[in-house]
């Protein structure tokens, strides 16, 4: 018996350390130091990186001159923009 607390108590230490370190989320700022910007390859940028449930896309761009929308599957087929307050 006296084995078995010490495996429980093994595999509870090892949950514990080692399972939040593999369910961290990542915050990605889309195109690293360039930010979102025209002329950029951002498949490069993402061809070695491993997405995950959870992670964050920041998108950092020259307000003004860049927007960013999300928008719903009929919107971004017919490539139209919301107007405010939608």
């Amino acid at each position: 018996m006296a084995f078995f607390n010490h495996i429980m108590v093994v595999l509870t230490i090892f949950v514990v350390v080692l399972l939040p370190a593999t369910t961290i989320a990542t915050e990605y700022v889309v195109g690293d130091g360039s930010g979102w910007t025209i002329d950029y390859d951002y498949q490069a940028w993402a061809k070695n990186k491993h997405f995950k449930v959870g992670d964050t896309l920041v998108f950092k761009y020259q307000q003004g001159e860049h927007n960013v929308y999300k928008v719903n599957a009929s919107s971004f087929a017919s490539c139209t923009v919301p107007t405010p307050g939608t």
